[in-house]
């Protein structure tokens, strides 16, 4: 793993990966049956099994396996390269004799790889990518079958011949040359990578419980799973996080993460880490008054510091209006668990202000005019008596945002880091800090980015500031490794397209991101959908965040029509019981790709797709037990609820079941008069479950009432007439619908 970027001040020494064979044991005549030249065997529940003593010197599973799917990778890919290779350069030697490899000189391999093929057809290229793919399918199918999984199957696990650094160089090797292979015989856009076939099969984070012991919350293992592959999963456990690591996650979950969320009851202000605590410290308060009233006049308040504050003497600062002729003004952004905030008062401590002042000088502000600034803390008014002032401010944030000449990015971690690092621990430490959890960061860093001077975020380090998009350069790939840090901090962020687009990206953005308060979702992300905050706003009563996110739905008009098929949870409220209840903090983005689009209004969801509407009520004998829905196996055992025919017109030998996802159904599907499924054109396989309420000009009206599975058996052995019974007496009479078929679900 030596080809690796260095992680800087590394919270844990990089291991050291023992040679467990004698690498010239390869024959280099091929990965996919190797063992069998070398007298062993791949039984597939018992693993590596030693059959023919007189073929080879291997003579353990463990040594096999990295002879063959380490060594042996190697020695494929250069040979397919057509580049001269030597095993030697990737064995080195400790001063007590120890064996260990090392890809230190995998970058020189890869350079000379790209090099050779410069001058490489089109077809050459695919040649090459072709046998590529069958190489690693080799070393990833093995990984599939043997590495362990979260349910112990009757099997050998290769977890208990070799270490887990071990098992992850082999992993992280695999990775690199997939991602150096697309870039060193590139195809031409359009036409499909071999690459996009190879598929790394993990069942779960194995580095989950050593980053549980370095500091890290559960949710953040789940995270950081999610969106790196081995590569990245190993340089994040290396990182050191002096702030985070402080933080307490005894609460915490797999799916959430507590630590970040704040309540105004206990919530202490921090002072800056130079500030001597004394009494010479003091809370600045900027006052309300004045804050409110320049919000009520329609303006943006702004903080103004003295150039030389003097000795001995308090602090103090001027709000003023912002006014667009001229005047510049940096806004922070930052995360409140962090200790910069203030639920009681527009006041901050003196050291504080004066680092404020310090950093808005240095982030592009001329020199020649006063220090001013933005921060939520002193300009958004505070305490129950404020709130018409502080609704305001908050429908302004993201006005602020697009008018400040910088924006500044506060992190408790990335300020303890050296901007000086690679370009990818860089990137891993933005990944994974706590600015990217949080909801409201999101929208001040792309609000920042839809004004007219684009390109103004910046994120401060140890040493400065440093501008979001220069983390990345000139391209977020690289040939010597993966950057699947990089990748996922710039896909994190939704480009500003149509609104069902960027509802699509948002989906993305949001999945690990949280926020104290739930009613604000709406409120924040209507900016982003390019519409005013301020209907949002004005929404409060007893059920604000659902309120609020259908009067969101409602504004956007354009959704993704794929709404209807993912088993987010949904909002409850007649008209929009299809609606995602929250796209915050996802274990998985739903799937948005379906570019079609359907149209929202107060009647209800309008799409266009094919399904089939059941003609009679459904019979007793027509429900199969639920004792027996495991067999017919859909998902998860976990999740298996009842399943059954729905389709008549299909041949015998195919018939077809659906499944409901989430709810028990039958009570439901029993008292509806008429039910229907909409199908999911992109996969058959989905689709939604409604009831029919009316059927007027073309159009059927129906009610939402839950996601659905739908499974197409291929032969009648499929299906267990022995538990159910002959499927022909379960069918139930269906009309069909066109894929021009008009709905309006509610």
């Amino acid at each position: 793993m030596d080809h690796l970027p260095e992680i800087q001040a590394p919270a844990h020494a990089t291991p050291s990966i023992p040679c467990l064979c004698n690498p010239h044991s390869y024959d280099g005549l091929g990965i996919t049956d190797f063992p069998s030249r070398a007298g062993w065997e791949i039984n597939r529940t018992q693993g590596p099994i030693r059959v023919d003593r007189t073929k080879g010197e291997i003579e353990s599973s463990g040594a096999l396996v990295q002879v063959w799917l380490y060594f042996g990778m190697l020695s494929d890919v250069s040979q397919i390269g057509e580049i001269e290779f030597d095993l030697q350069d990737f064995i080195r030697s400790d001063d007590e004799g120890g064996l260990f490899v090392t890809t230190a000189c995998l970058r020189g391999y890869l350079d000379r790889l790209a090099i050779h093929a410069e001058r490489l057809s089109e077809r050459e290229c695919m040649q090459k990518q072709q046998l590529v793919k069958n190489c690693l399918r080799t070393v990833f199918g093995f990984f599939d079958l043997y590495w362990d999984a979260p349910v112990q199957f009757d099997r050998w696990r290769v977890s208990s011949v070799l270490s887990l650094d071990t098992l992850m160089s082999i992993a992280i090797l695999g990775e690199t040359f997939k991602n150096a292979a697309a870039q060193i015989w590139p195809l031409p856009a359009g036409v499909p990578s071999p690459m996009q076939q190879v598929y790394n099969f993990r069942p779960q984070n194995l580095l989950q419980e050593r980053l549980r012991e370095r500091g890290w919350c559960p949710n953040e293992g789940v995270m950081l799973f999610k969106e790196l592959d081995s590569t990245g999963l190993h340089l994040a456990s290396l990182v050191e996080r002096p702030f985070s690591r402080g933080l307490r996650h005894e609460r915490c979950t797999d799916d959430l993460c507590l630590a970040l969320q704040t309540s105004d009851d206990d919530y202490q202000t921090k002072h800056a880490d130079s500030c001597p605590r004394d009494s010479s410290c003091v809370d600045v308060d900027v006052g309300q008054e004045d804050v409110s009233s320049i919000l009520y006049s329609g303006g943006i308040p702004i903080i103004y510091v003295p150039f030389f504050p003097e000795d001995d003497v308090p602090l103090k600062v001027e709000i003023r209006p912002y006014k667009a002729d001229g005047i510049e003004f940096i806004a922070f952004s930052h995360v409140w668990a962090h200790g910069i905030g203030n639920p009681k008062a527009n006041a901050l401590p003196s050291c504080q202000i004066l680092r404020l002042k310090e950093l808005s000088a240095k982030s592009g502000s001329s020199p020649f005019r006063q220090p001013a600034f933005w921060i939520d803390t002193l300009c958004i008014p505070v305490g129950s008596k404020r709130k018409p002032a502080r609704k305001l401010a908050i429908t302004r944030i993201a006005e602020t945002y697009r008018q400040a000449r910088r924006v500044l990015v506060l992190d408790a971690d990335l300020q303890r880091c050296s901007r000086f690092r690679s370009r990818t621990e860089l990137a891993t430490r933005v990944l994974c800090c706590g600015w990217m959890r949080r909801l409201w960061t999101l929208q001040e860093a792309v609000m920042s980015e839809k004004a007219a001077n684009a390109g103004k975020l910046d994120v401060q380090f140890l040493e400065g500031a440093l501008e979001f998009n220069a983390i990345a350069g000139k391209s977020i790939s690289n040939l010597h490794h993966t950057e699947k840090a990089m990748q996922s901090i710039f896909s994190a962020f939704p480009q500003f397209r149509t609104r069902d687009r960027t509802y699509a990206f948002l989906s993305r953005a949001l999945k690990h991101r949280t926020t104290s308060k739930k009613e604000d979702e709406a409120l924040c992300l209507a900016p982003i959908l390019g519409f005013d905050q301020g209907q949002i706003a004005a929404i409060v009563n007893e059920n604000t965040t659902e309120t609020r996110m259908q009067m969101m739905y409602t504004l956007m008009g354009d959704i993704p029509a794929s709404v209807l098929f993912n088993k987010l949870s949904k909002l409850g409220h007649q008209g929009f019981r299809w609606a995602p209840a929250s796209l915050l903090g996802l274990q998985d983005s739903p799937d948005f790709s379906n570019h079609v689009v359907a149209k929202c209004d107060a009647s209800g969801l309008h799409v266009q797709f094919s399904g089939f509407v059941i003609t009679k009520p459904l019979k007793e004998r027509q429900i199969i037990p639920k004792g027996h829905a495991e067999t017919i196996f859909i998902g998860s055992a976990q999740d298996a609820r009842p399943t059954f025919i729905v389709r008549h017109n299909t041949s015998e030998s195919n018939p077809r079941l659906a499944y409901l996802n989430s709810r028990a159904f039958e009570d439901s599907f029993k008292e509806t008069p008429t039910p229907a499924f909409i199908l999911n054109p992109e996969d058959l396989n989905e689709s939604a479950f409604v009831s029919v309420s009316l059927e007027t000009d073309g159009i059927i009206h129906a009610v939402y009432l839950d996601s659905c599975m739908m499974k197409s058996y291929s032969s009648p052995s499929n299906y267990n007439a022995a538990v159910y019974g002959d499927w022909r007496d379960r069918l139930m009479d269906v009309r069909e619908v066109a894929s021009d078929q008009k709905w309006c679900i509610r």
